[in-house]
């Protein structure tokens, strides 16, 4: 599902979007995370992280904006065909995202 902005911005449908909209609200200090999953090649790993950082830069831009957030991170989760995680991956995911607060499953 697209990310309806009051411009047009050809890369609006990441995998995730998550905001406390609460926070921004109270204080102005929300954040917000872009994350987009991916599977390539192991040849294509770091290329594909590096174009999920740039294709989600005016999306970020315009959501800190609309939300009042403080600041929004995008997240690239990049797996390869033949189960390689990007370095990447695994060094910014558990910090950047408040885990305690999402709902779990049984």
């Amino acid at each position: 599902m697209p990310i309806i902005t009051d411009t047009n911005i050809p890369h609006n449908r990441p995998d995730i979007v998550m905001m406390d909209k609460e926070q921004s609200q109270l204080n102005n200090n929300g954040k917000g995370f872009i994350i987009d999953v991916a599977i390539p090649l192991d040849e294509n790993m770091q290329k594909t992280y590096t174009e999920k950082i740039r294709k989600y830069q005016d999306l970020k831009y315009k959501i800190t904006q609309m939300y009042k957030l403080s600041s929004v991170s995008v997240i690239p989760i990049v797996i390869s065909s033949n189960g390689l995680v990007h370095r990447n991956t695994k060094q910014g995911l558990p910090t950047s995202l408040w885990f305690e607060q999402c709902g779990t499953t049984h």
